[in-house]
């Protein structure tokens, strides 16, 4: 078990230098499960890629009982200088609530991550992997992780 902390958090911090992501309200709905601030790689190219900051890229739910969800909210901003489009949020066991609205340079928005425990019994970890016009890699990754007691 302890190595497998270590391990996590080995990994956690070897992918926040990694790019982030960006959302605004006004809802999509995706299968997915899921800091720090950090800021995505900055790009290379004069694409119609921009850069983001993650508010968190690692959420910890600490230890819950079978069958109940855990939702939470990952804010983004889009420090870049083009309009952030998501264009897919995936991970297993996981629904997210995201905005389909391009997020305007400068502009806020967030994701709601909903992690249902019902069969997952034990250490969980989950990538949160959020897709768009996000600068070099194109992908941001939430990390959710957490311990699942069996009823």
């Amino acid at each position: 078990m302890k190595y497998f902390i270590l391990l996590f958090f080995l990994c956690a911090n070897f992918f926040l230098g990694i790019s982030q992501t960006s959302s605004k309200p006004s809802s999509k709905k995706t299968a997915v499960k899921s800091g720090k601030q950090v800021k995505a790689p900055e790009s290379t190219s004069s694409s119609g890629n921009t850069d983001i900051i993650l508010e968190e890229n690692v959420f910890d739910f600490g230890n819950v009982n079978e069958g109940e969800n855990v939702t939470h909210r990952v804010w983004l901003t889009n420090t870049g200088s083009k309009a952030l489009t998501i264009s897919d949020i995936s991970a297993p066991c996981i629904t997210a609530d995201y905005s389909f609205s391009p997020i305007g340079p400068g502009q806020k928005s967030y994701i709601d991550i909903t992690f249902s425990t019902e069969g997952k019994v034990g250490t969980q970890y989950r990538e949160v992997k959020v897709r768009g016009n996000i600068a070099n890699h194109g992908e941001a990754v939430i990390y959710v992780k957490g311990v699942v007691y069996p009823r």
